[in-house]
């Protein structure tokens, strides 16, 4: 009857807890405010992975690594500012219409785990989920590159995959990449920096 009892007790906590859980990320999706990427001091480790898309788009998969420290803020930069994707917007996750890409993981110093998942959204802003809320990057949109009456954009969803890969390569090889540069590059254009 105790085990019965304490059984009882802990499933409607576990209830409580969801319940509680779901009302506060409910509050807060509802009232507009976007998920919260951490900042660098907040970080504990983070990894990341691609899924295979080489058939599609010629980008092989990576199995998960930890991203070095020193290359964070190029990473993490490239999703700021954070905005919800309009309600009128599909979900990025909500079927094949929009394949993932690659998927990071941060864990913060107080061991909360924060999953941001990149979307194949097409030459646009990078579409990705954090913890499963649907994102886009805010802000301005310009071109990378100009040339007579023709203005090139570039695809960030897909070069924070190449970027994220190119991380990878370098650890295997031990060296830089002018690759990765050009990515970082092209992603800060983009943002009008």
């Amino acid at each position: 009857m105790k085990k019965l009892l304490l059984a009882a007790c802990c499933a409607i906590g576990l209830i409580l807890a969801v319940v509680s859980a779901y009302r506060l990320f409910s509050e807060c999706y509802s009232r507009g405010k976007a998920p919260v990427i951490p900042t660098e001091g907040e970080i504990s480790e983070v990894t990341a992975m691609v899924d295979d898309r080489e058939a599609e788009m010629g980008i092989p998969p990576v199995p998960t690594f930890a991203i070095p420290t020193e290359m964070l803020p190029g990473l993490l930069d490239a999703f700021k500012p954070v905005e919800l994707l309009p309600a009128s917007k599909k979900s990025w996750d909500s079927g094949k219409a929009f394949p993932r890409l690659a998927s990071i993981n941060i864990e913060t110093k107080n061991s909360h785990v924060i999953t941001i998942n990149v979307y194949d959204v097409g030459k646009n802003r990078v579409g990705f989920t954090v913890n499963g809320v649907s994102c886009i990057r805010g802000g301005v949109y310009k071109p990378i590159s100009e040339a007579d009456d023709h203005q090139s954009y570039a695809d960030e969803s897909e070069l924070i995959t190449m970027m994220i890969h190119e991380l990878y390569t370098m650890q295997k090889r031990h060296r830089d990449s002018e690759n990765l540069r050009r990515y970082i590059e092209d992603l800060k254009r983009s943002r009008g920096e």
